[in-house]
């Protein structure tokens, strides 16, 4: 049950400045409040679907499932049974807290510690994809973006990317003795 709840579901307000406890409102249709507040919410959109996957992250995720089957299994019927690829190993979702630290030790494995949150592994996805030549409808499936819009914002980046890389390739061309006249390309002097 939540705090200040008598029907024991709800979703939890953080207070705003001075106001000093949370509230509670209904929970909308699909909602399901998990231990710690935490509310699980039906995907975003109105498409469900697969999210295609590099063929070297599959033997990993059935590993991953592996255990999970095995935690399922020694938990019996205390598990919590969401079907959550990610969770703990009671099933549950993975605290916001456990999430955050599990990112914290892969940056500092990474040599990167505190450079980055995990939201932005998405938007190196984006742009990655697209300086990859990617088509941005194909990005946009993908992530999961709800308009093609969202994924153009990061084609600037891409598009900038792709610059830089003629730049590159302009300096790296060997230079000619003799350079184009560009007003007579063929060379038909007169």
């Amino acid at each position: 049950m939540l705090p200040g709840s008598s029907q024991g579901g709800g979703r939890l307000l953080r207070p705003a400045a001075g106001i000093p406890r949370y509230r509670t409102l209904p929970l909308r249709s699909g909602e399901i409040v998990v231990k710690g507040g935490l509310i699980l919410k039906p995907p975003k959109g109105k498409s469900k679907g697969t999210v295609p996957l590099p063929a070297e992250f599959v033997a990993e995720l059935r590993t991953h499932r592996e255990v999970q089957d095995l935690e399922r299994m020694m938990a019996g019927a205390a598990y919590a049974a969401h079907g959550l690829v990610f969770a703990d190993r009671m099933g549950g979702p993975v605290s916001p807290e456990a999430d955050w630290r599990e990112w914290q030790q892969l940056e500092a494995e990474a040599g990167i510690e505190g450079m980055y949150r995990p939201h932005d592994a998405r938007h190196f996805a984006a742009t990655f994809l697209l300086a990859q030549g990617v088509d941005v409808r194909v990005v946009q499936q993908i992530l999961r973006h709800s308009s093609v819009r969202v994924t153009e914002g990061y084609a600037h980046v891409a598009s900038a990317m792709a610059r830089d890389a003629a730049d590159r390739m302009g300096r790296a061309l060997p230079r000619s003795e003799s350079a184009i006249d560009w007003n007579d390309p063929l060379g038909n002097r007169e």
